[in-house]
Formats: C-alpha cells, structure tokens, sequence
C-alpha cells in the first residue's frame, strides 16, 4: 500500500477503496506504522507550526505557546490520537455482533484508521489557529466514509450502519473531549 495512493483513493473513491481494504493482505503493525502513525502527524504538526509560530490574537496581541510547551503539546496529541484510533478500532470490533456484524479485530482497525483519513487531513487547517474550526467539514466526510465502510468491513447488517456509525461517532466525540 502506498501511503499517498490510499489517501486519495479513500477519499476520492471511498466505495471501491473499502472493497479492496477488506481483500488486502496486512496485518496491525504494517496499518499501524505504514498509515495511522504518518497520517496522524499531519494535525500533531500543524498544531504546533500554528501554535508556536503563528499564534492566536487576543485583545489585539498575538500570543504564542513557547516552542518547547509546543512540542510536547504535539507530542502528547499525537500519541492520544494512535491510542484513540486503536480504542475506537476495539469498540468497533466488540460492537460488531449487535449491529448484525462479524467481529474481526483486523478489519475494525480498517475501518477506523482509514475512516480516520479526512479528520486526521482536516488538522491541517490548524496551522492558522484562527481557522482551525474549517477541520470541521473534513471531519464529517470521515463520518460519511465511517458508514460506507461499516457494513463492507464489519458485515453488518445494512439498515443498521447509521446506528453503528452513530454510536461510534458519540464514542470518538467523547473520548476525543476527555481527550
């Protein structure tokens, strides 16, 4: 898997890219390191570029966090979000059965990771802190991309994919707050 191929491929073409995740060969490390991690340093950098160099404005002065409270800042983000990807990927696979699903550890961190790819794009926008809130609308693709890969993954029952994918997003909005 080429990591840039992927990107565009799930996000330009996300149903015929869930039908060739679920076929491809690999295994948690080889999605762990060859995606998750590379794909999950885009908003841990922007956030630090932003927060370090370029600030946010209040009452008039520019204030910016000192580089090294930056980058542990990243750091830190960073890691929370392999460790939320992961959990998320366990809900996804232990709720699988009540939606109609098959569970399959594999295939759960498929879907998660790779559903994750507009979000995880979307921290772009953090390196101008002042238009951090337009990572809002890749967020929802990655939603959108969350219910197509549902029942392809999962094989969950398909009238059931917009409670699983709720209950999954209510999961990531929560675990990203205490977060």
């Amino acid at each position: 898997m080429k990591l840039f191929q992927r990107i565009k491929d799930i996000l330009l073409t996300p149903s015929a890219t869930w039908a060739l995740i679920e076929a491809e060969e690999t295994d948690t490390t080889r999605i762990f390191t060859g995606y998750v991690m590379n794909i999950a340093l885009v908003p841990a950098i922007a956030s630090f570029i932003g927060m370090s160099f370029f600030g946010i404005g209040i009452d008039g002065e520019r204030v910016r966090s000192p580089l090294l409270s930056g980058l542990t800042n990243a750091i830190v983000s960073y890691l929370l979000s392999l460790i939320m990807i992961y959990l998320l990927a366990k809900m996804a696979n232990k709720m699988a059965p009540t939606f109609g699903g098959r569970q399959d550890p594999l295939m759960a961190l498929k879907l998660i990771a790779y559903s994750s790819t507009a979000a995880m794009l979307g921290g772009i926008f953090s390196v101008f802190p002042s238009y951090a809130a337009l990572g809002f609308a890749p967020t929802l693709y990655s939603v959108f991309l969350l219910a197509r890969g549902i029942p392809v993954l999962m094989k969950s029952a398909p009238d059931r994919t917009i409670t699983y994918t709720s209950i999954l997003l209510i999961a990531t909005m929560v675990s990203g707050t205490l977060i």
